[in-house]
């Protein structure tokens, strides 16, 4: 598995394991997301690293421009699963794994 895809998958299942707590049941894992949710969850990866200092909307825009699937049906749970996301991908980004 490339780099940038497992810091995919476990930014996924985190933001999965999130929503589950707080009883959002729309959020699927990586293993069960289609080929294209594991795209734009690559695309949300590769774009907090070249856009380190982005906030949350400029995610959500730049997810939405190529993909109209993106909705927000709770503003508050969006802004804390990017939180997430952004946070597992910002500590995972310059390790080496095996």
């Amino acid at each position: 598995m490339q780099h940038i895809e497992l810091i995919a998958k476990v930014s996924a299942d985190a933001v999965k394991s999130f929503s589950d707590a707080i009883g959002d049941v729309n959020e699927k894992s990586w293993e069960n997301s289609s080929p294209e949710e594991k795209n734009r969850i690559v695309d949300g990866v590769i774009f907090r690293i070249n856009n380190p200092d982005a906030t949350y909307a400029e995610l959500y825009d730049s997810l939405t421009q190529t993909d109209e699937a993106v909705k927000i049906d709770d503003e508050d749970n969006f802004k804390l699963k990017n939180y997430l996301f952004f946070s597992v991908v910002d500590t995972l980004k310059g390790m080496q794994f095996k």
